[in-house]
């Protein structure tokens, strides 16, 4: 832990600061992109789903199963922090979430009929569930480093993924639109883009 009043005002000041204010960069980096992940498909997907075929049912289905994987991983996520370390939980969640980011937006070109509609709702899933152990780790090696500003932090944290979640579908929609004569192309583009 590091604790700044014991420092300050000594040379040992301005690298404990840059410290924290890297990890602190740094989580919200990791946490702008996860929020921007679980919401880039709104602007395009429920019309894709749609072309697809897939019942407004089945496509809040697969909406669903991204928070439900969040809620999931509560169960377990402190045990894998504490396995892993939490940097490298932070790593192994965002390396989860770029790689089920890319399975979902392939996944017509993997599979067909059912087998597309089950790897669209397990995808989903597993991003919600891996991206959740990279914010927990973040926020827990967070609130170690701030617990002098705690409250300030947090907000910043929530603020960040706000602004995540408000991007994330302009993202996703720009990026379905500069393919307008090509479906498929227009399909991948969003998720290439946020991997």
């Amino acid at each position: 832990m590091l604790n700044i009043n014991s420092v300050e005002g000594s040379a040992k000041t301005v690298p404990i600061i840059h410290q924290r204010r890297r990890l602190l960069l740094g989580a919200h980096a990791v946490l702008f992109t996860r929020y921007a992940i679980a919401t880039f498909m709104s602007a395009f997907f429920p019309q894709a789903a749609t072309g697809m075929g897939f019942s407004g049912t089945l496509n809040g289905i697969i909406f669903a199963a991204y928070p439900c994987g969040m809620a999931l991983a509560s169960f377990f996520t402190s045990q894998w922090i504490r396995f892993l370390g939490a940097r490298n939980a932070v790593l192994f969640g965002l390396f989860c979430m770029l790689l089920f980011t890319l399975l979902f937006g392939f996944a017509p070109d993997i599979s067909s009929g059912d087998g597309t509609k089950a790897l669209f709702v397990i995808t989903y899933f597993l991003n919600g569930l891996t991206g959740a152990l990279a914010e927990t780790a973040c926020i827990a090696m967070v609130s170690n480093c701030f617990q002098d500003r705690l409250g300030e932090v947090m907000a910043s944290i929530g603020t960040v993924s706000g602004v995540g979640c408000m991007v994330g579908p302009v993202i996703g929609g720009v990026s379905y639109d500069a393919f307008p004569d090509d479906p498929k192309s227009a399909f991948r583009m969003p998720f290439s883009v946020c991997a």
